[in-house]
Order: C-alpha cells, then sequence, then structure tokens
C-alpha cells in the first residue's frame, strides 16, 4: 500500500508554482492524510496530467479534494470539447464533466 499523500503532496508542489505564476488560486482538501492506494500509478499519472491541465485552463481557482474513495481536480475554466472529455472518460477508473458556468471537474477513483 502507498501513502496517497505522497502522491498528493507531490502534484500540488509540482504545479503550485505553474498555478501561483497565473494568479490562480490553488485550494487542497485532504481530511484524511492516513489514505492508502494500491496502485499508486492509477491515481497519480492521471492527477498529474489533469492538474496540470486545471490550471492552465482556469480563470480563477483549481482545487483537489480527496473523498473516500476517489481524487476530484475541478477547474472553473473553459468547458472541455466533447473529444476531450471522451477521451479523458475513456481511462477505467475517471469520470469527467464540463459545463458551462462550472468548469471541469475530473474524478479519479482509486
Amino acid at each position: 500500500m502507498y501513502r496517497l499523500s505522497t502522491i498528493i503532496e507531490e502534484v500540488y508542489r509540482t504545479f503550485l508554482p505553474l498555478a501561483e505564476k497565473k494568479k490562480i488560486s490553488f485550494n487542497l482538501d485532504f481530511p484524511d492524510p492516513t489514505k492508502r492506494v494500491e496502485r499508486p500509478s492509477l491515481v497519480k499519472n492521471p492527477l498529474l496530467e489533469n492538474t496540470e491541465a486545471a490550471i492552465l485552463r482556469a480563470k480563477k481557482s483549481v482545487s483537489i479534494v480527496v473523498k473516500k474513495n476517489s481524487v476530484v481536480v475541478s477547474d472553473d475554466g473553459e468547458v472541455l470539447p466533447t473529444a476531450k472529455l471522451k477521451e479523458i472518460r475513456e481511462a477505467e477508473n475517471i469520470k469527467a464533466k464540463s459545463r458551462v458556468g462550472f468548469g471541469t471537474e475530473v474524478e479519479i477513483f482509486f
């Protein structure tokens, strides 16, 4: 088992400078730092990819929220094109939605 907090911390530290440069609020909500995952790459790779995309797309804010069985990356940016949403959803453990006025939310299950 691998500590989820290690993955989240690495992703947060990787993209915090980019968020600060873009003057984007980068929020982290992680109520249980002791949570563990069996397959870290199942979380880490999509989390890295989707966090970067969210920061590049965001207008004012990006959030990473850890839930019981998932990590959610959300932003207040532009709506994703249908083709990009379809590409994201093809992963076995990812759910994504993007709506005008609400931005994009990508949920990565572990």
